[in-house]
């Protein structure tokens, strides 16, 4: 799989054409800018903002939730016009405009564990105390097959401090808001620490509605042994006919909005 990852200079759009796979984009603005996605579907004519537009914080969006072979057919079977052109556009700030490209396993031969992110461009979340998107992908409906894996690990570089600075994942179907939807697989706690890396999983457990994460949702653990029981997702609705888009959200929250804490890089592994 591909992950393309482009400096958005304010003024300059990064213009990109996707090619006959589904793709999620995701725009992460520089601290003080916004960020904004938008698409066209007559080759450059007219565009349509994503549905969250300009964002002062990331987030990500798939066109037309699944994109159409040139033929006229998605390799998924749904017929949806496809975006010939997405592009991004910085304000005030330069920001990041990422493309991983989505080919479903099973198509074409391809079975096994695919990377289908891998973000290394760094991220500096923004000088805030809310909770705060850091990174995130869109899958389009009916991409996930029953069994499916997703292993997603994240590596984070922070200020070393003992003041709060937390770490969740979340998945699940989408929202349009500013964490964009789904249910914490766990979180994490960084403090007096330089850095962190983190790896969570969800898994489809066959019958297209529930999901189980093989993680401890509780602040300060990630795999190993807890009291708390691993995370499951209940109609979750992830395939057959009736599937909705799904959402993976990285998100982080500093105690102290000003201290320092950088997303280094995201990788996501789909098996099944």
């Amino acid at each position: 799989m591909t992950t393309q990852s482009f400096v958005v200079p304010v003024g300059t759009p990064v213009v990109f054409r996707p090619n006959a796979q589904p793709f999620s984009f995701c725009a992460q603005p520089g601290a003080g800018g916004t960020v904004l996605i938008d698409y066209s579907i007559d080759q450059g004519t007219t565009f349509t903002p994503a549905i969250l537009g300009a964002s002062t914080t990331p987030y990500s969006f798939t066109p037309g939730g699944i994109i159409v072979t040139p033929a006229g057919t998605s390799p998924l079977g749904t017929g949806v016009p496809i975006s010939t052109i997405v592009r991004c556009t910085s304000a005030t700030v330069a920001g990041v405009f990422t493309a991983c490209e989505l080919q479903p396993l099973g198509v074409a031969g391809l079975t096994g564990s695919s990377l289908i992110a891998n973000f290394n461009q760094g991220y500096t979340s923004q000088n805030s105390t809310s909770e705060q998107n850091a990174f995130s992908m869109r899958f389009p409906p009916g991409y996930f097959p029953r069994n499916f894996r997703l292993d997603i690990y994240a590596y984070f570089t922070c200020a070393n401090t003992a003041n709060a600075k937390t770490i969740k994942c979340y998945f699940g179907p989408s929202a349009n808001t500013a964490l964009e939807g789904g249910t914490s697989l766990g979180s994490q706690l960084l403090t007096s620490t330089l850095g962190g890396v983190m790896h969570y999983s969800v898994a489809g457990k066959g019958d297209f509605q529930n999901l189980i994460g093989g993680n401890i949702g509780v602040t300060g653990a990630g795999f190993g042994t807890s009291t708390t029981a691993n995370i499951s997702i209940a109609t979750a609705n992830y395939g057959g006919p009736t599937a909705v888009e799904q959402a993976l959200v990285i998100s982080s929250t500093k105690a102290t909005g000003a201290e320092s804490l950088v997303l280094d890089g995201v990788q996501v592994y789909l098996s099944m």
